[in-house]
């Protein structure tokens, strides 16, 4: 018997939230990529920040280095080139460290969900790199940090660890679309993790 066109049509391009594209594979398996405009405002979002944050911090670090080089003399361990100088911009330096990292992460890797019944593969890819970590049982969780802007997350966990998958501000429509796509492509479980506070 015939199936009809639209469950047809839905097995050959199944809808995806917001910020990716599905694409039903000749295998039968659902592959998930994340669209090229939700990678460029992620990108530019991560830009500004990093021009902000990074930015006044350079003027602050620029301070500490110019009066070591030209040996002013430091009358307070606090004034710029002192121990406690560099002890107080160490965490605002980490924070920012971290921040440029999750641009880096952002301009060059590459991550795409691969799923169909009872298994899910994550392919990376780092400029020339390639990788995949396979699950064959895992369960999805969402949560939610709860804040001014509450950020919501989809996390796979399964063989002992956990993975990120999709993260949004605001709304949590979209991490529960792709959640509830994943569990019916793979059939697995989805649960809700308590609320938290940011």
């Amino acid at each position: 018997m015939q199936k009809p066109a639209a469950v047809r049509s839905w097995k050959a391009s199944p809808p995806a939230p917001a910020g990716w594209i599905a694409r039903r594979m000749p295998d039968g398996c659902l592959l998930l990529t994340r669209s090229s405009g939700d990678r460029l405002l992620t990108i530019l979002g991560l830009l500004l920040m990093n021009l902000f944050w990074n930015g006044i911090l350079s003027i602050f670090i620029a301070r500490g280095i110019s009066a070591q080089f030209h040996r002013q003399v430091i009358t307070s361990p606090v004034a710029p080139g002192g121990w406690a100088y560099w002890m107080l911009l160490s965490p605002f330096i980490l924070l920012g460290l971290q921040v440029f990292k999750y641009l880096l992460r952002s301009v060059f890797l590459c991550t795409e969900l691969s799923a169909s019944s009872g298994s899910l593969r994550i392919h990376r890819s780092l400029l020339f790199w390639r990788w995949n970590n396979y699950y064959a049982q895992a369960v999805f969780t969402l949560s939610t940090e709860v804040s001014k802007n509450s950020t919501h997350r989809l996390r796979l966990e399964g063989h002992g660890e956990t993975v990120n998958l999709d993260a949004c501000i605001g709304s949590d429509t979209r991490v529960r679309t792709l959640g509830a796509l994943l569990v019916r492509e793979t059939g697995w479980s989805i649960k809700r993790a308590p609320y938290t506070r940011d």
